[in-house]
């Protein structure tokens, strides 16, 4: 499996978790439009993996430079546009995989509830889920965690009723509701409000991107005073909506991604306050 051989390649690479669950989430990316190139933005990303969209664009970078990477730059991203990727394995990769029989299997990036649990107990569970059941010495040489933070991460699994133990190793618990707990733990409220976040910024970069003659949907250039306010709004916007309490929490059913809603973020050089000749 693709996900088995780049793993093991960034094992001992610094802050290599990100870029594992980056990964996941091109995967993932690509298994829903059935194309191996995915056009997606760094805001999808953090959704899709609970990353800050800053800390995605970072490892985003550095998981294309990795030699041997999976994951290809093809085409930059402009205005609405967001960057694409072609996601494939190499040559070589593809005979290793036929070699060792590598099978194929569902990805996930990072299912809500482990928003609240956090990075360890996602793979520790994606390691129980891919073997059916597993020893912590297994899922130890699986995730190349230490054992003690195994051994933490499928304590407390085991405790929210995830997780059981038999005379085989620990095994998953499938009449437990992942989404359900993600909803006890406060996670699919963040998930609402880091959606609408991204929303309300792809709408002020839209309109920034309209005032600049020459670009599509080009308008009249907003008055100072709107620009302004324009800027505070955005710079605002994390703070207002952190705050913010929602009427409903989010169910399963209304948990549904859509890509077209999500974007690149912008060039870092870029002022959303600024017109053209300014």
């Amino acid at each position: 499996m693709l996900l088995d051989l780049f793993d093991a390649r960034i094992e001992k690479v610094r802050e290599s978790i990100y870029l594992k669950f980056i990964l996941r989430a091109l995967l993932v990316f690509a298994q829903m439009t059935g194309s191996q190139e995915v056009a997606v933005g760094c805001r999808a990303i953090a959704v899709a993996t609970g990353l800050h969209h800053a800390t995605v664009a970072r490892h985003l970078r550095r998981l294309v430079a990795i030699d041997g990477s999976p994951v290809r730059l093809v085409a930059r991203g402009r205005g609405l546009d967001a960057d694409r990727y072609v996601v494939e394995l190499s040559a070589a990769d593809k005979d290793v995989a036929m070699r060792r029989g590598l099978a194929k299997g569902k990805i996930h990036a990072v299912r809500p509830v482990f928003r609240a649990l956090g990075p360890v107990a996602a793979l520790v569970y994606e390691a129980i889920e891919r073997r059916g059941r597993a020893q912590v010495s297994v899922i130890v040489q699986a995730t190349g965690m230490s054992r003690s933070a195994v051994y933490a991460s499928v304590r407390e699994m085991a405790e929210l009723g995830m997780l059981r133990a038999d005379q085989h190793g620990w095994k998953l618990e499938y009449a437990t509701d992942l989404v359900q707990l993600a909803d006890q733990l406060g996670v699919l409220e963040d998930v609402e409000r880091q959606i609408n976040l991204y929303r309300h910024q792809r709408r002020l970069w839209a309109t920034y991107l309209a005032s600049i003659p020459g670009n599509d949907g080009y308008m009249d250039p907003l008055a100072e005073h709107e620009l302004l306010d324009a800027e505070k709004e955005l710079f605002d916007a994390a703070e207002a909506l952190s705050g913010e309490l929602f009427d409903s929490v989010m169910s399963a059913e209304r948990f549904k991604p859509e890509l077209e809603e999500y974007w690149m973020p912008p060039p870092e050089s870029a002022y959303w306050g600024r017109t053209a000749a300014a």
